[in-house]
């Protein structure tokens, strides 16, 4: 499904009209969050894995009970490269759900111009700046050369990512920028090599932000710690490598156990240098 600036208006503007109209109607309520999601899911990949070269991408995203703006995307900006874009768009229900999919067309467009992550995200964040106010989205962007493990890394007041290598995980805190369509700025581009076998995780905050019975969230740290106790070197090393992302999901869906609904998305991204 592509969805270009004009026709996310349209939705915008048919679905807005819509919710004021009946904004006192519980079903159709249950309508304009059955349209958000669809469109939610045809904005990402129609797949959720990727392979070029040695590089392997596996995605996972679980909608809230009310649509957010978790999106991700992997492409080839150019020959021999792959990019993994994640992101978290504020708000939820119609609102996120069009501004992603305009943040998206206008990422996969940028993307292929640009050979940076840096420069493509500098370019994304000035043109969302001309969109609606109070709307941004967080994000972080990766380019990595499939045949020699070259990285690099640019981040937009998104989560740190985590390195799993030689059965160690290490948080992976670069320096960023602040989210983007908020103001007028540069982002910072760090590098570094992966090693064969090392694995990449990177999240969105609902999946830390996820609270248990008693309203307790679970928390960055306990995510790691989950996975350093748990042994980085038995999740994800059989043949189903993508049991690393259903550990993760099980973790936090057992802490999240008898609460009535899921109030964020959860999204989790994993990249496989072999």
């Amino acid at each position: 499904m592509v969805v270009n600036d004009k026709g996310v208006a349209v939705v915008e503007t048919c679905l807005r009209t819509l919710e004021r109209g009946v904004d006192n109607l519980q079903g159709v309520r249950g309508v304009l969050s059955i349209v958000s999601s669809v469109l939610q899911r045809g904005v990402l990949p129609e797949s959720s894995v990727f392979r070029r070269g040695a590089i392997e991408v596996f995605a996972v995203n679980i909608p809230a009970e009310k649509v957010g703006g978790d999106i991700y995307d992997f492409l080839e900006p150019v020959e021999g490269k792959v990019g993994i874009f994640v992101g978290d768009v504020s708000g939820k229900g119609v609102s996120a759900a069009t501004y992603m999919a305009k943040i998206i067309g206008d990422f996969r467009h940028k993307a292929r111009l640009e050979k940076t992550p840096n420069v493509a995200l500098g370019k994304l964040n000035a043109g969302l700046l001309k969109g609606p106010r109070g709307m941004f989205v967080t994000a972080v962007y990766i380019i990595v050369d499939v045949s020699t493990g070259v990285l690099a890394v640019s981040n937009g007041g998104h989560p740190p990512f985590l390195l799993i290598r030689d059965n160690k995980v290490t948080v992976i805190d670069v320096p960023g920028g602040p989210p983007l369509g908020i103001i007028t700025t540069e982002y910072p581009m760090t590098s570094m090599t992966l090693q064969r076998g090392d694995r990449l995780l990177l999240i969105t905050d609902g999946v830390f932000d996820t609270k248990d019975r008693a309203q307790h969230r679970l928390g960055f740290d306990a995510l790691v710690a989950f996975l350093s106790q748990a042994g980085a070197s038995r999740i994800g090393q059989d043949e189903d490598k993508h049991n690393l992302i259903d550990s993760v999901i099980c973790y936090v869906n057992k802490f999240s156990e008898g609460t009535k609904r899921r109030v964020d998305d959860i999204t989790l991204v994993e990249l496989i240098y072999n």
